[in-house]
């Protein structure tokens, strides 16, 4: 997904998710490969911003970006269980476009964690649970217990983490990726 906006005079920047990235360890961790461009402008002088709608579920200051160049990557930490929208924002001094990626991180107990039509990270955390993830470019991160992954249309990233898990739909023709955790 590429998001953008035209004007006259320079031309504005690009943000895009691609499949990759990763479960971490933690069950409430991930992380997120995004690219940058611009055609006019050096890729080291785009100024980039993350930012989270929900403190209480991924705090701003738990986003990391590390990397270079065009392709970087976002290291998500969630704190408790609920949904925030993280938004990525590129800027050339110019023109800024955004992007946006759902964050939903389960509980405890067995939950059906569904993503919407945009680009989503699932976080099950512990217990049985069911990741569906729709459109989009999804990471959906199993973790403990029994979980069912279904990742829907997109180029998604399946993990199961620790325990018995199954995807059910892993499309390597629309570049879908597992991690290997899954039989």
């Amino acid at each position: 997904m590429y998001s953008s906006c035209t004007t006259t005079g320079s031309l504005p920047p690009a943000l895009g998710f691609g499949a990759g990235g990763s479960c971490g360890p933690d069950g409430r961790s991930a992380t997120i490969d995004f690219l940058t461009d611009d055609p006019d402008t050096t890729l080291d002088q785009l100024a980039l911003h993350v930012t989270s709608d929900d403190e209480r579920v991924v705090r701003t200051r738990d986003l990391v970006v590390t990397g270079s160049g065009a392709l970087r990557t976002l290291t998500v930490t969630a704190r408790q269980p609920g949904t925030a929208v993280v938004t990525f924002t590129v800027s050339d001094g110019q023109h800024a476009v955004s992007a946006e990626m759902t964050v939903q991180l389960g509980t405890a107990h067995p939950d059906w964690v569904i993503g919407t039509d945009g680009n989503d990270l699932l976080l099950g955390a512990q217990g049985d649970d069911v990741l569906v993830g729709r459109d989009g470019e999804d990471i959906l991160c199993g973790d403990r217990g029994t979980d069912v992954l279904i990742g829907g249309d997109g180029a998604d990233l399946f993990s199961g983490g620790r325990g018995f898990d199954v995807a059910l739909d892993v499309r390597r023709a629309q570049g879908d990726t597992t991690d290997g955790s899954l039989p």
